[in-house]
This record gives structure tokens, C-alpha cells and sequence, in this order.
């Protein structure tokens, strides 16, 4: 887990180039790939956290409250 937190907020890496990775890798697996009569929604979803118990709580944008505050992000597929 060390590692991906890492390579998630401190080392250097393009974001388009992730993204269309990401996408192949989807495309690869029945569950995830594209259908004529289907979506894939990814989307973050985040709640509010008070304190330091919980890992991965920080000041980041939550949707659900529209602003900044103390709180964790999850990004799921539908």
C-alpha cells in the first residue's frame, strides 16, 4: 500500500498516459469491456473523516460536499 500512495502523490506520471492505459486494461476483461448496450461509469465518491485513525484521511475535494475538508476518496466502476 506504501508503494501505490507513493506513486499516487509523490512520483512524477502522466495522467492522460494512465487514463488510456487504464482503459485498455478495462477492454481486456469481459466485465469491464465495451458494450453496444452498455456504460461503464468510474466515478469518486468521497466522505467526510474527523481525526487520523482512519488510513488515507487527508484535505482533499469531496463531491459530496461541494468543497475541501478532512476526508477519504474511493474511486469504484459500476
Amino acid at each position: 500500500m506504501q508503494q501505490l500512495q507513493f506513486f499516487l502523490s509523490e512520483s512524477l506520471w502522466d495522467a492522460e498516459v494512465m487514463t488510456a492505459r487504464t482503459l485498455q486494461l478495462l477492454g481486456q476483461v469481459p466485465l469491464t469491456a465495451s458494450d453496444p448496450d452498455g456504460v461503464l461509469v468510474v466515478d469518486d465518491t468521497g466522505d467526510r473523516k474527523d481525526g487520523c485513525a482512519t488510513e488515507h484521511v487527508a484535505r482533499q475535494y469531496l463531491g459530496s460536499l461541494g468543497k475541501i475538508d478532512n476526508g477519504i476518496v474511493a474511486v469504484p466502476t459500476l
